[in-house]
């Protein structure tokens, strides 16, 4: 993760003063995007040999975390509690993640993996963007920070199909 981005997110944080409930149903969906973003990353690492392609994985996993991150400090600082990702939910795709990896652990079934994900993860942002109007200008600024790095993600990944 680069400093210019983890300076980003400072100062997006640093922005935030009041807490309206678009602004904390914005940030709940942004936290729990990031925790599901996170824990697929981390579940399909060990199957990735590429040097390359496990070092970007890497990166946006750990972009994803200081943006969920963020959120979760924004909401505990207002008042507001984080949820976890359903344990249903959780298990499915890793059901689903360690099917396709077991045929075929390779980079291109990695990377088809993460495309999925990655498209999941750009419509429920957008999704949350859309049902969160009076959400304050700073969290819409970290949402779509997270958008752009997944719509970044998603080109990358391509070039491993």
């Amino acid at each position: 993760m680069t400093k210019r981005f983890q300076t980003a997110i400072k100062n997006i944080y640093k922005r935030v003063k009041y807490m309206n409930s678009d602004t904390a149903r914005l940030l709940k969906s942004c936290n729990l995007g990031c925790k599901y973003a996170s824990s697929g990353m981390e579940h399909v690492l060990p199957f990735v040999k590429n040097v390359a392609l496990k070092s970007y994985i890497e990166d946006i996993n750990s972009k994803h975390i200081c943006v969920g991150e963020t959120c979760k400090e924004l909401l505990h600082e207002n008042g507001k509690t984080t949820s976890e990702p359903a344990a249903l939910n959780m298990f499915a795709s890793r059901i689903k993640r360690d099917f396709k990896l077991s045929f075929s652990p390779t980079a291109k079934t990695v990377a088809s993996i993460m495309v999925d994900s990655c498209e999941m993860g750009i419509k429920d942002m957008c999704k949350a963007l859309k049902n969160c109007p009076a959400a304050d200008k700073e969290s819409v600024d970290l949402v779509k920070t997270i958008i752009k790095t997944e719509q970044c993600f998603l080109e990358e990944m391509i070039e491993y199909y």
